[in-house]
């Protein structure tokens, strides 16, 4: 996937570009949606990525830690939102993580996810997550809004990559 992939997959209309934000993103790998996201952002944002392998960045915006974000609790809090690009999918307990990732949250504070469309676990996708059952998932953690960003092949399987942001429009009024 090219950067203005990335960018594209995850540029939804709510993410504010006017204030400055820190937001999480949990499973960062190489950082191609983290360095996607701070390129969102205005100026000044910070992007805390996440990975359970070391991985090194140059950009002064974006600070890595490496950790289980699934076991180890996350360093930061007050966060504008939690980014997770087919991390959701490694997760076998999913509810009890987002309540505990909720926590890490402002009131206004959203997610975003893209996962793959698929029901059937494989080596690469051990617990998959469909769309639908995201919604489910995240109103059963106390999130009302779930808005689909893009949608769009995937370049490994023959199934498609959806991408949401999720929000409660409670704290948003």
């Amino acid at each position: 996937m090219t950067p203005s992939d990335a960018t594209l997959l995850i540029n939804g209309k709510r993410i504010s570009k006017n204030v400055r934000q820190q937001w999480a993103d949990l499973g960062c790998g190489n950082g191609l949606f983290s360095k996607a996201l701070l390129r969102i952002l205005p100026a000044e944002s910070i992007i805390y990525a996440i990975d359970q392998k070391p991985f090194a960045f140059s950009n002064p915006g974006i600070q890595f830690t490496q950790l289980d974000f699934d076991r180890d609790p996350l360093p930061v809090s007050s966060l504008d939102g939690i980014m997770m690009i087919n991390s959701l999918h490694y997760i076998n307990d999913k509810l009890s993580l987002l309540q505990r990732l909720k926590t890490k949250l402002l009131p206004s504070g959203a997610f975003i996810i893209a996962e793959y469309e698929m029901n059937r676990a494989n080596s690469w996708v051990p617990y998959p997550i469909t769309y639908a059952e995201t919604s489910k998932l995240f109103k059963m953690a106390g999130f009302d809004s779930i808005e689909k960003i893009h949608e769009r092949s995937s370049e490994l399987n023959n199934t498609m990559i959806y991408s949401v942001y999720i929000y409660n429009s409670k704290s948003l009024a």
